[in-house]
């Protein structure tokens, strides 16, 4: 039988207050990978012993595998809701949302539902499937408390909880320790428009579906995290295939696979990935969420996304523990750029659109790219882990105190470089951060953004930089 970690343990032990101070509907937010199917298995066990029912419900049936063998180590007695498994009787069940929503009539109502990944449940289904069970408590469990489009989830939830960030995790061996790269890309994102919460997935596939780029994929794969098993995530069906046959043709074993792939060749394709057979999977939107296979030593981006919640569930699926393993992230596409390494911490709210810590929506993020290998680093640190490159110390500026004067301290307004002509961008670029923003959503070259730097500090001084490097 496992046992709960001492932070698992408060997150349940939160779990139970809130349903003794008559809680109904309580929302947990933990980081990919920090054991939420665990907890809700000791939530199973514990209504199991009290002889109460309850249900835990995922959408996947990839999830149901993994909910199975988590409540069979908690020592749980349970039945399976989901297509290919016969019904048992059991206060505790397991079930696929689809499959349970059609036959609500036929199981008795639940004291408690537990929802796996529950930034889904203002979808229609989850809530029909709540509509069917309004006395139940209500538990869900999600990394990212937001709907993709960055609203809240107060209209299903009401109170939230909160557990350990992703860097306690890294730091007390919960999750891995990582290095993020963006290396450049051909890819000119300037003419996305966003859907529903994120980019048309039909024009990021045409932005992103080119040999130059996916060259450059296999390229930086070869550099920087060659022989790991990766994770490929892909901005369409084609474009997933077409990247997948292109590592086979560079001699590297990869696979594509998706939502349409029928269930049993997919679980012959992640066995084979699990097993070291495959090196790099192929994907689109398949392994965001409940995939765990702690071996896979590498993720790629080759799709931006406009939201938070998938940036994080796609970066999540790569930081599972392991002694010894240090995640590669390459994020050929910038989304480092727009919400962040995985370790930003973020103050979350049930009313949606996530707070940074430092106060602001739209404040910078809380880290900088290295010019000597671009990788990404904590602003924090003054030299870069991955080369030993060290940061120039910016000078403290003198303050002039006039009396009885107050000087307000403005903000320097974000600059919106998506929303521009792409030849307009490097004119409105005011630092060496909003220049290598330019070259990412440009697809200029390395060095181009240093470079660039240089000439804006010799103008504004009167001298020449020339064309060094």
């Amino acid at each position: 039988m496992i046992h709960l970690h001492p932070h698992q343990s408060e997150m349940r032990n939160s779990i139970i207050s809130e349903i003794r101070k008559k809680g109904r509907r309580i929302l947990l937010q933990s980081a990919t990978g920090s054991g939420k199917t665990v907890i809700a298995s000791s939530l199973a066990l514990g209504a199991q012993a009290k002889k109460t029912s309850l249900y835990f419900i995922v959408h996947r049936k990839e999830l149901i595998t993994q909910s199975m063998t988590a409540f069979s180590s908690m020592c749980v007695d349970y039945g399976v809701i989901a297509p290919g498994f016969s019904p048992r009787k059991s206060l505790i069940q397991i079930a696929m949302v689809g499959t349970l929503v059609r036959r609500t009539h036929l199981y008795p109502a639940p004291d408690t539902i537990v929802i796996d990944e529950a930034h889904h449940a203002v979808a229609g289904t989850w809530h029909k499937l709540l509509s069917a069970y309004p006395t139940a408590i209500v538990i869900g469990l999600t990394a990212t408390p937001q709907r993709l489009d960055g609203k809240g989830l107060a209209s299903q939830f009401d109170s939230l909880i909160c557990g350990p960030s992703v860097e306690w995790l890294i730091k007390n061996k919960f999750l891995a320790k990582f290095r993020a790269f963006s290396p450049p890309t051909a890819a000119d994102l300037s003419d996305l428009n966003v859907r529903a919460g994120d980019y048309k997935k039909e024009e990021i596939q045409s932005a992103m579906d080119r040999p130059t780029i996916t060259g450059d994929a296999i390229g930086h794969y070869r550099r920087l995290a060659s022989g790991k098993r990766m994770i490929v995530f892909c901005a369409g069906i084609t474009h997933s295939e077409n990247v997948a046959a292109a590592y086979r043709d560079a001699g590297i074993t990869a696979e594509h696979c998706d939502g349409k792939t029928p269930s049993a060749e997919r679980n012959e394709i992640m066995g084979r990935f699990r097993s070291g057979e495959t090196t790099v999977i192929c994907n689109v939107g398949l392994i965001s969420e409940g995939f765990d296979v702690p071996a896979a030593g590498a993720v790629q981006i080759l799709r931006p996304t406009a939201s938070l919640g998938l940036h994080l569930q796609m970066l999540g699926r790569v930081l599972r523990y392991e002694s010894g393993k240090i995640a590669i992230i390459l994020d050929h596409v910038g989304n480092v750029f727009r919400h962040g390494l995985p370790d930003e911490e973020h103050k979350w709210s049930l009313e949606g659109r996530v707070k940074k810590k430092r106060g602001a929506v739209d404040s910078d993020i809380d880290a900088r790219q290295c010019p000597g290998c671009d990788g990404w680093c904590k602003s924090t640190e003054k030299i870069c882990p991955g080369c030993g490159f060290e940061f120039p110390v910016k000078p403290r500026e003198e303050i002039k105190h006039i009396a009885g004067e107050l000087v307000e301290h403005v903000k320097r307004p974000k600059i919106d470089f998506e929303s521009m002509p792409k030849w307009q961008r490097a004119r409105a670029a005011e630092t060496l951060a909003d220049l290598r923003i330019v070259a990412n959503l440009n697809g200029y070259r390395r060095g181009w953004a240093a470079h660039k730097f240089r000439e804006m500090q010799a103008a504004k001084t009167g001298g020449y930089s020339g064309a060094q490097h």
